[in-house]
């Protein structure tokens, strides 16, 4: 089981992609490099330099490199700036997340992990355990 590391050569993103592969989990890496390091990408780790806007990049990316699952970290998170460019941080973390679930949805992938922060007066969403929406993943080799 490959997996998708989006924002991968960000702080928290190269900590996961590190953490996978310490545990012999395969995972390329995905970044636009606009707030990420190429440097933080471990050399073995296949990369992709791309935004997740790029849907057609991605979709043809997750079938090249037959990923069965997404872990999504990639997004615009200047606190300073989100503020200021609120339509530049929609692009990227709204629209961006959208365009990587459409093409998820192009390569059949239905397993992701979403790491984001909570937005002010959105509803919440209790996913009791059995739901087809709930799932748990470790970080592990079986």
């Amino acid at each position: 089981m490959t997996w998708l590391i989006t924002g991968a050569a960000g702080y928290i993103g190269a900590r996961v992609l590190e953490a996978f592969t310490m545990a012999g989990i395969p995972a390329v890496a995905l970044d636009s490099l606009v707030g990420g390091d190429r440097d933080f990408v471990p050399v073995a780790a296949p990369f992709i330099h791309a935004s997740t806007l790029h849907c057609g990049k991605v979709t043809q990316s997750q079938e090249d490199h037959r990923v069965s699952g997404v872990v999504h970290l990639a997004g615009y998170k200047y606190a300073g700036k989100s503020v200021k460019e609120r339509l530049v941080a929609y692009e990227y973390n709204g629209t961006g997340a959208a365009l990587l679930l459409k093409a998820m949805d192009r390569a059949g992938l239905r397993r992701i992990v979403f790491v984001g922060r909570r937005l002010r007066n959105a509803g919440r969403v209790n996913l009791h355990r059995g739901h087809p929406h709930s799932s748990r993943i470790a970080i592990r080799r079986n």
